[in-house]
């Protein structure tokens, strides 16, 4: 329904597009609709042509009859003219930053030149609405810089001229004054002055003005003065005044006049960044700010409906306009901006904040693709993978009046001091504003550490080897230990493929009494060695493990006075493979048969024929042993369909741990996956799950970290590094944030330079060997830092890092690849779902539509994939992890890549 010639001008405007090719430009008022006909193009086909179109697209507010538009509600008519125009006559504006601009894109001007860099960053904070938290946040933002750097300056402006509220939180300090210059006063001296010397004059003239024009922003260990503008001097700036950035941006060579000033102003002063808090809303207060892609943007959104609906539609406007897209910048313009989603309720549900960071991203990445439109979106789109972050709802946060309870309150506030600290690394500000200057890598010295963390990366990477590295202490493995430090363990530790369950069990192999492991992961020194170690089965890949092997069997030889070799391995596989491939289920009874005949025999079954016979001879000669069960996947690789495999391994994970509940002289560790025990133990499997739960090899990325920063400890990386980790006993205590720190001289803060728009190392690599419930296992990490630094760039290097960016990168396909060949090999019922999903005939490319997925896989397999992290349904599309994404031959469709990203990157 069209009301007045504004619906008309609107509607003949956004079908700018498909206008007549004789079309030049229209201009509509009350009583008329001007039609600009191109010079020389006039005709009797345009004459027939142009009511065409509006007919067809004004439907029956168009009158055939008469040729004109018909406005019911107005009682009045706009009459159609044509009139030829020479195109040269035409006005040829500069592109302008406004919002009614990006929805027509009519007045860009595609020859317009890039604009120029800033010299002093400006960073902008902008919201939809009023009241999510974007003063508190700048603030914060404010406060973790100078707790980063005791030197850092900012220009804080207060752009906000409609709703001042940084003006009204800085009365303590003498604002707003008389003596005080504005931003209202800056935007009418802009609007009064000339380029070249006289804007250059206005420029240094305000810098003098800002002498005594401060507020003290309270750090960690000092206070510092901080520049600040405020948004008026006096109530007649508020009220009276006509100047407004949308009246200074619509002069000729004005677009970015306000930007450009307030840098050059920074840059006088000498500050390292000037931060702007503008008007919330589509407000054209902020346009200029938000269109201009050099502008660092940060939006604040809280989870309400409508603010992210909001929030959406102006990153929509944004991304989508013409001036984004003239201007060639788009890759650097997605990196400018950060969306910050706050006052997230502690119970908030978990799914429905994901499908907002989604439908967050969606709107920011449907319009525009990194590097421009024809850049392959397979590519590593790094700049993408840290825009959204989240922070959760404090209350100590509400009924703040002025920045002194602001800083106090963010001091005390644990979620927002962390997302500060986030936003700080992601605007990384130019050298000389942060930290100190990283150390210089020396080349050769950079080849010996990655010679170094090859070699044991390569020899530990299926934890087979034998590399002589000494264990590194997890919070399950210390559990685990201490748990049993003074008894002997009767226990089931659990883990994903990949684990390190295998690595444990090659410790425990080469230590040969369970007090020599535990006192070694324990740090306590001259245990008397009594638990003897018996391997009863050992994985399928052992051959580089046969030396421990036969070291642990000449140890239990020589203690018992037995006759055994490692050939018992084979025999006791042979065993349970013909009895679990059985022409008849096997019942609970003759599979605990079956484990007593297995665990006896390997010791000489005439000997102890009973384990009241073994728990006797034990005794009587001061023994003790702990039997030891690695490998069982190879054996009972189908505990679905299986019905065999599943009482096999519920009958020793259950009937055999609990029957040596009353034997102080025997033990039993079995190594098992958590995926087999569940299919196997399907009566009250969570209570077995709990009783075992202190001890499961659960790699979360965290603790992935600490495996790399171990491996680099090995190798001597941190010994003249005391200053980042003080101690290798140090690294189970150590923070994300302080992970995250050690890993910078190795891998470096970006994908780049610190500097750069790229995403930031540790968070890109863990996100990519991560599956989709944030697991990651210690096989991952280790094989990745094998490829990593395999045929690494020699000729080329960045000097404050070991790895290159571009070393990382191809890595990860690699890992990759080597990932789904490990799933094939050992989990034959992920493998039949997967290859399905690889041969489907279908486009293979992120995300995959519901109705294609539903073509390919069942329900079932849907579910078994979800429950292994390897699938996952958000935002009404599937979507899989990068970690088998290359392998599996999937690309992604444009602008998917940031939703996987940020499926993974919340922890």
């Amino acid at each position: 329904m069209f009301y007045t010639w504004m619906d008309i001008e609107w509607k003949i405007k956004s079908e700018r597009k498909n206008w007549p090719s004789s079309w030049a430009s229209i201009e509509v008022y009350p009583e008329e609709l001007i039609i600009n006909v191109k010079n020389g193009l006039m005709s009797e086909t345009t004459r027939s042509e142009s009511p065409e179109f509006l007919r067809g697209i004004l439907c029956d507010a168009f009158d055939s009859a008469s040729q004109t538009i018909k406005l019911p509600l107005m009682d009045s008519r706009l009459r159609i003219v044509l009139e030829e125009t020479d195109p040269e006559a035409l006005p040829r504006s500069s592109p302008l930053p406004l919002f009614k601009n990006s929805f027509y894109q009519e007045r860009y001007n595609p020859e317009s030149s890039d604009p120029n860099p800033f010299k002093a960053p400006v960073v902008a904070f902008h919201s939809y609405k009023g009241g999510v938290g974007r003063t508190l946040s700048l603030v914060a933002l404010l406060h973790e810089l100078i707790r980063q750097n005791k030197r850092f300056k900012a220009l804080v402006v207060d752009a906000d001229i409609e709703a001042p509220g940084l003006t009204l939180m800085a009365e303590g300090y003498g604002f707003p004054s008389e003596d005080r210059i504005s931003y209202a006063d800056i935007l009418s001296l802009i609007h009064n002055s000339e380029t070249g010397i006289l804007f250059s004059k206005v420029v240094n003239d305000v810098a003098r003005l800002m002498v005594n024009s401060t507020i003290v922003v309270p750090g960690t260990d000092v206070n510092t003065d901080q520049f600040f503008i405020p948004a008026y001097r006096f109530d007649y700036q508020l009220l009276d005044n006509f100047i407004h950035p949308e009246t200074i941006v619509s002069m000729p060579n004005r677009s970015f006049i306000i930007q450009d000033f307030f840098s050059r102003l920074g840059e006088i002063l000498k500050v390292d960044a000037v931060i702007v808090d503008l008007r919330a809303g589509f407000s054209e207060l902020s346009a200029p700010f938000l269109f201009d892609p050099r502008v660092k943007r940060v939006f604040v959104t809280t989870t309400s409906k409508q603010s992210v609906m909001g929030t959406k539609n102006i990153l929509d406007k944004v991304y989508s306009s013409s001036f984004s897209q003239k201007q060639g910048m788009n890759g650097d313009e997605i990196a400018n901006m950060t969306v910050l989603l706050t006052m997230i309720p502690k119970d908030f549900d978990g799914d429905k904040l994901n499908g907002i960071t989604i439908d967050l991203l969606d709107a920011m990445s449907k319009n525009t693709s990194p590097g421009g439109a024809n850049k392959n979106h397979d590519e590593d789109d790094t700049i993408l993978s840290d825009i959204v972050i989240e922070a959760k709802f404090s209350d100590n946060l509400i009924h703040l009046e002025n920045i002194d309870q602001v800083i106090d309150s963010v001091k005390d506030s644990t979620s927002v001091l962390q997302t500060a600290e986030t936003l700080a690394k992601r605007i990384v500000l130019p050298d000389g504003s942060g930290k100190e200057p990283a150390k210089t890598i020396d080349e050769k010295y950079r080849e010996e550490i990655i010679d170094r963390v090859h070699d044991i990366a390569e020899k530990e990477i299926t934890a087979e080897g034998l590399s002589g590295v000494k264990i590194m202490v997890t919070g399950a493995l210390e559990k685990l230990c201490r748990a049993y430090q003074d008894a002997i363990p009767k226990v089931v530790v659990l883990g994903a493929k990949g684990s390190g369950k295998t690595y444990i069990y090659k410790q425990l192999l080469d230590d040969l009494f369970w007090e020599t492991f535990t006192g070694k992961i324990l740090k306590e020194k001259n245990r008397t060695p009594k638990f003897m170690v018996m391997p009863i089965l050992a994985t399928k890949n052992r051959s580089a493990m046969h030396p421990l092997l036969e070291k642990c069997f000449l140890n239990v030889k020589k203690e018992l006075g037995i006759d055994i070799d490692i050939g018992m391995l084979h025999k006791n596989e042979m065993a349970l493979q013909e009895t679990n491939t059985a022409d008849h289920v096997m019942q609970a009874a003759a599979w605990l048969e079956t484990w007593n005949k297995i665990l006896l025999g390997s010791l000489s079954i005439e000997k102890y024929g009973t384990f009241h016979k073994l728990e006797a001879g034990l005794a009587a000669a001061g023994k003790k042993i702990v039997f030891i069960i690695d490998g069982l996947e190879d054996i009972f690789n189908d505990t679905i369909d299986s019905e065999n495999s599943r009482e096999g391994i519920k009958s020793l994970c259950q009937d055999m741990v609990n029957q040596f509940s009353e034997y102080k002289n025997i033990g039993i560790i079995v190594f098992i996956r958590n995926d087999i025990t569940k299919n196997s133990i399907q009566t009250n499997y969570e209570q077995f799950e709990r009783q075992y739960a202190g001890y499961a090899l659960k790699w979360s990325q965290d603790e992935a970290l600490r495996l790399a920063i171990w491996i680099l400890a090995q190798v001597g990386f941190y010994k003249n590094r005391k200053s980042i980790i003080g101690d290798e006993k140090d690294i189970p205590k150590l923070s994300r944030s302080s992970l995250e720190d050690c890993l910078i001289p190795f891998w470096g803060l970006k994908l780049g330079g610190d500097g750069s728009n790229e995403a930031f190392s540790t968070r890109w690599i863990i996100t990519a060997l991560s599956d989709l419930n944030l697991q990651i296992q210690a096989r991952d990490i280790i094989r990745f830092l094998s490829y990593a630094t395999s045929n690494c760039t020699r000729d080329q290097y960045y000097h404050d890092r070991i790895l290159l960016p571009a070393d990382i990168k191809h890595a990860i396909p690699s890992c990759s690849e080597k990932k789904l060949e490990e799933i094939y090999s050992e989990m034959p019922n992920i493998k039949s779902i997967l290859t399905k999903f690889e041969k489907a005939n279908i486009e293979k490319e992120l995300p995959i539509k519901t109705e294609t997925m539903n073509s390919v896989l069942s329900v079932s397999e849907r579910s078994q994939l979800e429950a292994q992290g390897f699938l996952t349904f958000a935002g009404n599309d599937y979507y899989i992890p990068e970690i088998i994404r290359h392998a599996l031959g999937y690309k992604y469709a444009h602008g998917s890549r940031p939703r996987v990203l940020s499926l993974l990157q919340k922890r």
